[in-house]
């Protein structure tokens, strides 16, 4: 009788112990990278660097914090990233509600483009797209967007969204009152909607594929 309840106190201590192994970790999270940053072996800054990471990388963290670093996954492995360059929060729920390829591009062109202060992303309402209310746009506010410098500024990042749209899964961009697609590649005018804001004069409005 002894030996088989020993027998079954193993046998429920080694399912146990498999469904540890098995079971999703309760913290795991998707971080975002916010600036070029080393993904390091052990949680210092003297550890050896396994691999720089640009801004809008994606990490999966385990919960796991130790002296300022996070514990993430990447590639099959885990390694540490400093936790100050890699956040789940955008800082608005806005910008929180995206989804993940809006959140990607909002970083790279934060990085690329510092004099982009203001972005806005999801929203209850929009009156002639569907995309802010599914998280799936995003509008880039170009500062001084009726003078010449403004211009040049908003010209350039929809430039980089156009150049860069398969690694940023751009579906596509309107700025100025005209837009491009990934169907036509090219800029086609807009009919006038009103105002400055509803024709695009002031930001760039990208909108991403699912994701």
């Amino acid at each position: 009788m002894r030996r088989t309840a020993l027998t079954w106190a193993l046998a429920a201590a080694t399912t146990a112990s498999l469904a540890l192994l098995s079971a999703p970790e309760a913290h795991a999270t998707t971080l975002y990278v916010r600036t070029n940053t080393a993904l390091r072996t052990s949680a210092t800054a003297t550890a050896a660097a396994v691999q720089t990471v640009t801004p809008g990388a994606r990490l999966r963290s385990t919960g796991v914090t130790r002296s300022g670093y996070t514990k993430v996954r990447w590639h099959g492995t885990t390694v540490w990233v400093r936790s100050k360059f890699a956040k789940a929060g955008f800082g608005s729920r806005s910008l929180n509600r995206l989804q993940s390829h809006g959140k990607v591009a909002v970083l790279k062109v934060r990085h690329a483009f510092p004099r982009i202060k203001r972005i806005g992303g999801w929203r209850s309402w929009s009156n002639y797209s569907s995309d802010h209310r599914s998280g799936r746009a995003v509008d880039f506010m170009v500062p001084s967007w009726s003078r010449a410098k403004g211009k040049k500024l908003g010209n350039a990042v929809a430039r980089y969204m156009i150049k860069n749209r398969k690694k940023l899964h751009v579906h596509y961009v309107i700025w100025r009152q005209r837009i491009w697609t990934t169907a036509d590649r090219k800029w086609r005018h807009m009919p006038n909607r009103g105002s400055a804001n509803a024709n695009h004069m002031n930001h760039v409005h990208v909108s991403f594929s699912n994701g």
